[in-house]
């Protein structure tokens, strides 16, 4: 629910610029695919 609001409140601040709101959420996923390639698969968890 507070992304919603979020995504509102930047919308009313930028003027009812849709792609405002959009670019945080555009970093958020390259930097989360980012984080997810670091993982070694061959690397076990726990013993």
């Amino acid at each position: 629910m507070s992304t919603t609001v979020c995504f509102g409140y930047l919308v009313a601040a930028f003027g009812s610029y849709y792609n405002a709101p959009l670019i945080p959420i555009a970093l958020m996923s390259a930097f989360g695919a980012m984080a997810w390639l670091q993982i070694d698969a061959t690397q076990r968890v726990a013993d």
